[in-house]
C-alpha cells in the first residue's frame, strides 16, 4: 500500500507531461486532474514518511530533518513565482497566426511597424500594453492601449494569466484573489468560533474542511476570474474556520496541553507558515 502510493505520485507527475506536449485546449483538463492527483499522491507519500520516521530514527534527527526540508520548501516556494516569468506584447492587428516567437522577416517587420520599442541597456524591448494606431501628416505616431496580446511560451504552454488575459490594465484583478483569499481569512475568524460554540467544534472541523477541499479542487478547473474570487473567498474560510476550532477543541481535550506555550508557538511559527 505505501509503496503503490508512491508509484501513484511518480505515475501521475509524469503523466501531465504529455498533455502539455501532445494536448490541445480540449486535454485541458488532463493536465489539471494529472496535477491534482499528483498533489494528492504526493501529500500521502509525505505522510507514509513521516509515519516511518517515527519508528525508524531518534527524535532529535527526526525533527531538524523535518525543519530543514520545511525550510527548504518555503524558500523555493518564495523563489518559484522568479523562477518562470514569461514575457508578452500586444497581437498584430489582422494577422491570425500572431505569436510570441517571431516567425520570418516579414512578422518582425510588421512587429516594428505596430509594436512600439525602446532601448533598455543595449537591448531591444517591445511595450508590452501598447500599439501604434495611425501616423499623423507631420510623422508622428500615435499609441492606443490593445485588447489582444501574444504570450512567451518558451517555458509555459498555457495558464491562467494567459487564458484570461491578466496583463496590462488587468494585472489588478489577478491581485486581486489575494484580497478576496484573505477577506475570507477574517470572515472566517470572526464567524466560525461563534458557529462552533453554537454547533459544535467537530461539526464546523468537518463542514470547513469539505468546504476547503472542494473550492480548492474547484478553482482548479474554472476559467472565470469572478467565479475565482468566490472560490477563493470560500477555501480561505475553510481553511481558517478548520484551524481555529481544532486548536481550541485540542486545548480542552488534551490535559497535556499548555496554552500560553502554545499561543506562543503559533505566535512564532504562523509568518513562516
Amino acid at each position: 500500500m505505501h509503496a503503490s502510493v508512491m508509484v501513484l505520485a511518480g505515475v501521475t507527475c509524469i503523466a501531465g507531461i504529455f498533455p502539455v506536449l501532445y494536448g490541445t485546449k480540449a486535454h485541458r483538463w488532463m493536465l489539471t486532474a494529472s496535477s491534482i492527483l499528483g498533489r494528492l499522491f504526493i501529500t500521502a507519500s509525505f505522510a507514509i514518511v513521516y509515519l516511518y520516521t517515527l519508528e525508524l530514527y531518534p527524535t532529535c534527527i527526526r525533527n531538524g530533518a523535518l525543519g530543514a526540508l520545511s525550510t527548504f520548501a518555503r524558500v523555493g516556494g518564495a523563489l518559484a513565482p522568479y523562477i518562470l516569468n514569461f514575457s508578452w506584447w500586444c497581437a498584430i492587428p489582422g494577422y491570425d497566426n500572431d505569436t510570441y516567437k517571431i516567425q520570418s522577416e516579414i512578422h518582425e517587420e510588421l512587429i516594428n511597424e505596430y509594436i512600439p520599442k525602446s532601448e533598455d541597456e543595449g537591448e531591444v524591448v517591445y511595450d508590452k500594453c501598447l500599439i501604434y494606431s495611425n501616423t499623423t501628416e507631420n510623422g508622428n505616431r500615435t499609441t492606443q492601449k490593445c485588447s489582444s496580446w501574444v504570450y512567451d511560451k518558451t517555458n509555459t504552454h498555457t495558464s491562467i494569466t494567459t487564458q484570461l488575459n491578466l496583463v496590462c490594465d488587468k494585472a489588478i484583478l489577478a491581485r486581486h484573489t489575494i484580497t478576496f483569499f484573505f477577506m475570507g481569512y477574517l470572515f472566517a475568524m470572526a464567524v466560525c468560533g461563534i458557529l462552533s460554540d453554537r454547533f459544535g467544534r467537530k461539526k464546523v472541523i468537518i463542514v470547513c474542511l469539505f468546504l476547503q477541499g472542494a473550492t480548492g479542487i474547484a478553482t482548479a478547473f474554472i476559467y472565470n476570474i469572478y467565479a475565482i474570487y468566490v472560490l477563493r473567498f470560500l477555501t480561505a474560510v475553510g481553511g481558517a474556520g478548520s484551524f481555529v476550532p481544532s486548536v481550541v477543541l485540542a486545548s480542552k481535550t488534551d490535559p497535556n496541553f499548555d496554552v500560553k506555550l502554545g499561543n506562543c508557538e503559533l505566535g512564532i511559527l504562523r509568518p513562516f507558515s
